[in-house]
């Protein structure tokens, strides 16, 4: 799934982010309910991982744009340099 955000209006990219995220959930948890349907794993143990770790990835993920704080480039390039000794 791609949000192409210059492509939407700007009144509805929240809204379509929101249905976004629910849609990329739902898909998530049938994946992990496959899963631990094929391996006995309870179905509650799906709910805790959705509600404690899915749930707060997709928050973190997209905080900044909920809030309209993100710049959109095209593309984020993150580079680091050689490591140096702690006692430097």
């Amino acid at each position: 799934m791609v949000i192409n955000w210059s492509a939407r209006p700007a009144s509805n990219r929240e809204e379509q982010l929101q249905a976004d995220k629910l849609e990329l959930k739902a898909q998530i948890r049938m994946a992990l309910a496959d899963l631990a349907a094929r391996h006995g794993i309870a179905e509650g143990e799906v709910d805790h991982v959705m509600w404690a770790y899915v749930d707060q990835a997709l928050r973190d993920l997209t905080f900044a744009h909920e809030r309209g704080l993100a710049p959109r480039p095209e593309a984020t390039v993150v580079a680091f340099g050689p490591a140096k000794p702690l006692n430097s």
